[in-house]
């Protein structure tokens, strides 16, 4: 049996005396367990924001202490008598591993594939519109995810999600979340288990055993969840051959750590809108919870932040109530994440001194800003310096990067200076070392455990394994149980722990176990260690940390394990097999719930079509984002073979009348026919089809559904209040939807309010994190909200380009964002940098010209404001072989945010003359540089010399490629010819295929009439 010795390196009376209570009768005596829910959990929404009845639930669960594993059957009713697709929503436990995500298609059950992380952030990022977040934050835990399409109309969709989990002690029980949901046609319950159930929760579960039957309710509405509280002994342990899995409790006392006075930084931002009011809900029960606890009315300060920051809250913790609660909901969860922001913010008090303990409640997702580990290291110690004595951390939902979140915390132990707590105030305290806390904890559990003390780095060895994991407890308290694997193949297992503050060995005696869920746990725990390995080794001359880094990915894949190297992907056609590099023929096993237990299960391919005919379904286990395991350059990581694309011509002129739609396998007379019909149709659509200006452009070219309808009212309806609500409850009932958040931003840019507009884009980001695209589509709505967001529109840019290195049109962006901030050095690099990818491909060769015009008025800017640096720069321009812009100059620079689509710019001057790809020059001045019909773009329209026709139209026409919308910004640069520019930024985006969008016209020069002598650049009114 176990044999433990502990010495705590603290002073005051003796470890027991300082015991805390055991948070398993903390639990028991004050009912902390139920969590805070408002949400149902487990909901279907069609798209339209219909919520399909959930009629049957079946749950299969093992419990084989200390794992579980749970499966859900659901079937959901489609009333409509249309097809739907529809986003599956479901709450897991806090740390759940998701195994198994499959639809029942054709009289068998699709299964979700596992790929390579990488590979699906690139191939994903072809698919019609960005993904969803799939694992996000939930109070009560994490909720999985999921698209769903099609639900078939009147029929019954089947669908199974199965998660492995594990049983950490008495502090937390196993459940299955179930209360909230609505009434229930079937309910059935099965578990299975070695050691009798200890049944809480819903009295209706009371009679529910462990020996796998079912046990049915009809017609029933849980009133509770389904609770199964641990039973045992505490320390125990599985192992089936050399695979074993222990748990231990580390640490057997504590002490109390007072709150003197407490910061809390909420996060507000987009991510969190998915069960925003329980999130509110849960910071002020936290904040009564943790009143009740300090013996005085301390000075608690709350700051609420997203992309911005601002004290929502400042005064005692008592006066903390219901009206302030409602100030922090009524701010709404829109905008990125900007953690160093807020930390930045919180260090500054507001002219007061910085709270002595800090919480950060946060989902951990880092959308803006510095995002590195290093960068909050070095803020967190600022906080440290300036008196802040211990940093929490409570994350809301699972998307966090946990290394980074730990590194937050352990960086309180770094020591404050005597001189700077002296002039502040402050005694001088000893470091005391933070807490992760997952959102599973409640409000009340969460207090006691922020006021007592942590022991953290604690290092877990194990003798006579080749591996162990975890490595290192980062921080335990006292009644904390913690899982230990390891590679052993003997029946009784000792753990040695040794740390700062602890020296034990656990003996733990091992029960054997042939069941799959001991080996796909291991399989977990085996791969998060290569993860470990990759992630901390040092790189040398040699190929190791490459070596663990492909170990990782493939260990991973061969056992179906979903983590920081994989995702798990729905696929929808043998097409699409192809592109993930995957073989849809082959058998694979997966683990599921059978007669005696877990067992591997024989899953057979379904019969796919041969061509994607709909967009496929994505399961994807965690938000597509680079990590830092995944977040090397990309030549150096092998993606499986993906079918080469045909070769696309960049120059249309070489084509015989006006373009049509990609079309693949088809036969040539219907080709020819079909070329027909559209060479018709833009002959009557064609702008320059017998009307000297072209016909008038309404909404409806280039819109459809809400979005229409809110710009209808913002244009010709001249009714921006209303826009502003219809945009509002369309945002609300779709949270995630990119249309929704552009709309909500139109509308309140209409309405005068450029701050909340600015957090409506910022939402694009902290949704799609990881997609360079929706990045630009943001950046370009931003640069019109003013100064305020000039340090998120470089970021965004900037983060673009490292998610999408190859991109000629993203440097650009990111130059003449950098040369409006002025920084012209910074500039001219990344205009070097896309002109060097514009010479990769064949496709884009035709934009080096486009680069190096560039280059010369940068130069000339450059020039203008540093005379000075004009040798430099007059050399840098002969290197590059461009020449000074030293003429006046205008220029219409499109560029498009979509790989599947083709845009086309279209200038009309005041005279009636039409530039576009069929006819690139106007009579009055001006040529179209190029013409780009292949991925990402840019088309530039340049007059040299003084522009003489205005008024001058600007259109562009869409022409998608299996895309739902095109979205970029035409940008307009005027010269001066003696280095100043003016600047006007025009994004837009088109729904309709083959539709146009209407820009306005530009009525006369940028310039103003008297402009001021010391501007560098301009940035002149969009002009919508």
């Amino acid at each position: 049996m176990a044999v433990a010795v502990l010495a705590l390196a603290c002073g005051g009376p003796s470890a027991g005396s300082e015991s805390g209570p055991d948070l398993a009768n903390l639990v028991a005596q004050t009912g902390a367990d139920e969590p805070i829910r408002r949400e149902p959990p487990i909901s279907l929404t069609a798209a339209d924001g219909t919520e399909l009845p959930l009629r049957v639930l079946r749950v299969r669960a093992v419990l084989d202490q200390p794992l579980a594993f749970t499966e859900l059957e659901l079937a959901f009713d489609n009333p409509e008598g249309r097809t739907l697709a529809g986003r599956l929503a479901l709450a897991i436990p806090p740390g759940a591993r998701v195994t198994r995500f499959a639809a029942f298609r054709d009289g068998a059950w699709q299964e979700a594939e596992v790929v390579p992380r990488r590979t699906a952030i690139q191939q994903l990022a072809l698919d019609h519109a960005p993904q969803e977040p799939q694992l996000v934050g939930a109070p009560e835990g994490e909720r999985f995810v999921a698209r769903v399409e099609p639900i078939a109309a009147r029929q019954q969709t089947r669908l199974i999600v199965a998660y492995t989990q594990e049983m950490r002690g008495r502090s937390e029980p196993y459940r299955v979340p179930v209360a909230g949901l609505a009434p229930l046609r079937e309910l059935a319950v099965a578990l299975r288990s070695r050691s009798p159930l200890v049944m809480a929760g819903d009295p209706l579960f009371a009679g529910v055993r462990g020996d796998g039957e079912f046990y049915r309710f009809a017609d029933v509405r849980p009133t509770g969840d389904i609770v199964v509280q641990p039973h045992g002994p505490r320390e125990l342990g599985l192992r089936h051959d050399n695979m074993v899995v222990a748990r231990i409790s580390p640490i057997p006392h504590d002490h109390p750590d007072p709150i003197e006075s407490l910061a809390i930084l909420f996060d507000t931002s987009a991510s969190q809108a998915l069960g925003w009011d329980t999130h509110v809900d849960r910071l002020g029960q936290l904040i009564a919870e943790l009143a009740a606890r300090v013996p005085e009315d301390i000075p608690l300060r709350v700051v609420a932040f997203d992309q911005g920051a601002e004290v929502a809250y400042e005064g005692p913790i008592r006066g903390f109530g219901e009206a302030e609660l409602a100030a922090v909901r009524s701010r709404r969860a829109l905008g990125a994440s900007n953690l160093l922001g807020a930390l930045r913010f919180a260090a500054r008090g507001g002219g007061e001194r910085a709270a002595r303990r800090m919480l950060v409640m946060t989902d951990g997702l880092v959308t803006a800003g510095a995002h590195t580990e290093a960068a909050l290291v070095a803020e967190a110690e600022r906080l440290r310096k300036l008196g802040v004595a211990r940093l929490d951390v409570m994350v809301e939902g699972g998307v966090a990067d946990p290394a980074l979140l730990r590194g937050l915390t352990t960086l309180t132990q770094l020591g404050a200076r005597p001189e700077t707590l002296k002039a502040m105030g402050h005694e001088l305290a000893p470091a005391r070392p933070g807490l992760v806390l997952r959102s599973g904890v409640t409000p009340r559990v969460a207090a006691h455990r922020l006021t007592r003390t942590v022991v953290r780095d604690v290092e877990v060895r194990v003798p006579g394994s080749g591996w162990v994991y975890p490595q290192k407890l980062e921080s335990v308290q006292a009644g904390d149980d913690v899982l230990v694997y390891a590679e052993y193949a003997e029946d009784e297992l000792e753990v040695e722990l040794v740390g700062h503050e602890v020296a034990a060995r656990h003996g733990v005696a091992l029960t054997r176990s042939p069941s799959p869920l001991l080996q796909d746990a291991w399989a977990g725990a085996r791969a998060a260690w290569l993860i470990d390995q990759a992630r901390s080794c040092a790189r040398g001359p040699d190929d190791t940390c490459d070596k663990f880094r492909e170990r990782a990915v493939e260990f991973s894949l061969s056992n179906r394990i979903v983590n920081d190297a994989t995702a798990m992907v729905v696929i929808g056609s043998a097409h699409d097999y192809a592109r993930f590099g995957l073989d849809g023929t082959s058998l694979r096993d997966v683990l599921a719930v059978g007669k005696f237990g877990a067992e591997w299960r024989e899953a057979a391919p379904v019969p796919l079509p041969d061509e994607r005919a709909a967009p496929p379904s994505h399961a994807l286990l965690a938000e597509l984002r680079m990590t830092s395991f995944d977040a090397a350059p990309p030549a150096m990581t092998a993606a499986p073979p993906v079918p080469p694309v045909p070769p696309v011509r960049s120059h249309r002129s070489e084509r015989q009348g006006p373009k049509g739609p990609v079309r693949e396998n088809s036969r040539a007379e219907a080709a020819a026919a079909e070329q027909a019909r559209e060479d018709a149709r833009d002959r009557l659509r064609d702008k320059d089809a017998g009307l000297r200006f072209g016909p008038h452009r309404t909404p409806a070219d280039a819109y459809e559904g809400n979005f229409l309808a809110v710009m209808n009212l913002l244009g010709a309806w001249d009714d921006k209040r209303n826009a502003l609500g219809v945009a509002e409850r369309w945002q609300r009932a779709a949270p995630a939807d990119v249309m929704a958040l552009l709309a909500l931003g139109e509308a309140l840019e209409a309405n005068g309010r450029d701050d909340l507009a600015a957090r409506a884009y910022g939402s694009l980001i902290d949704l799609y994190p990881g997609r360079a695209d929706v990045r630009r589509t943001a950046a370009g709505r931003l640069e019109r909200t003013g100064e305020a967001a000039n340090w998120l529109v470089l970021d965004a840019y900037s983060r673009a380009i490292e998610q999408r290195y190859d991109d000629p049109a993203g440097y650009r962006l990111y130059a003449y964002a950098l040369l409006r901030a002025g920084y012209f050095g910074e500039a001219w690099a990344a205009l070097l940098d896309g002109m060097a990818w514009a010479r990769v491909e064949p496709k884009t060769r035709g934009l080096e010209r486009v680069f190096k015009d560039d280059l010369g008025l940068v130069a000339a800017a450059w020039i203008r404001r540093w005379p000075d640096q004009r040798d430099y720069v007059m050399e840098a321009l002969r290197v590059q072989e461009a020449e000074l812009a030293e003429e006046p100059s205008l220029r219409f620079v499109l560029s498009w945010d979509n790989e599947q689509g083709d845009l086309d710019l279209h200038v009309r001057d005041g005279h009636g003359w039409h530039a576009f790809y069929r006819e690139k020059t106007l009579e009055s001045g001006g040529r179209l540089i190029d013409d780009m019909d292949a991925g990402y773009g840019l088309e530039a329209f340049v007059i040299d010399g003084p522009a003489s026709a205005y008024p001058y139209r600007l259109e562009v026409g869409y022409y998608g490629r299996n895309a739902d919308y095109g979205a970029g910004k035409v940008q307009i640069v005027e010269h001066d010819g003696a280095g100043q520019l003016y600047f006007d930024e025009r994004p837009f985006v088109v729904l309709k295929q083959r539709g146009y969008v209407d820009l306005g016209a530009l009525k006369g020069p940028l310039a103003p009439a008297d402009p001021a002598p010391a501007a560098v650049a301009s940035l002149a009114p969009s002009g919508k």
